[in-house]
């Protein structure tokens, strides 16, 4: 007989995975970013764009495959990964760093307006097709 408490939650397992597969991308397009960047491709006056399409696009994947998942309240579900996605990159800007973004509205919609965007992407239906 197991006690009530003794197991574990997938999804909350699944969750935790997912944002650090999310936190994984980041740093790897962020790592491209700066190589780009170092070699004069990219001018530093874009980092704060750059910043942004990095998030937005980790957010869209991340919003899509959620709510692709997701049995019902598929925005919900798709919001909830880009938004969990967005804190821990604050918290993380703070605990690392010391410093908070300093044009964080612009960062926080992007996430949270590519996670929308994904959560519709994930939640429309494939056409099934019928082969004769």
């Amino acid at each position: 007989m197991t006690k009530k408490g003794t197991k574990k939650n997938p999804a909350a397992r699944r969750l935790v995975g997912k944002l650090f597969a999310m936190l994984a991308v980041t740093a790897a397009l962020a790592a491209a970013g700066a190589a780009l960047m170092a070699g004069g491709s990219i001018p530093e006056e874009k980092l704060g764009l750059l910043a942004q399409g990095i998030t937005g696009a980790v957010s869209l994947a991340s919003g899509w495959i959620t709510a692709a998942k997701a049995a019902e309240k598929k925005l919900l579900h798709g919001l909830i990964g880009p938004g969990l996605y967005l804190l821990v990159l604050l918290l993380g800007n703070l605990l690392f760093f010391g410093v908070g973004y300093e044009n964080l509205l612009p960062v926080g919609l992007t996430v949270l307006a590519a996670g929308a965007g994904g959560s519709i992407l994930g939640s429309l239906r494939r056409k099934k097709r019928k082969f004769v």
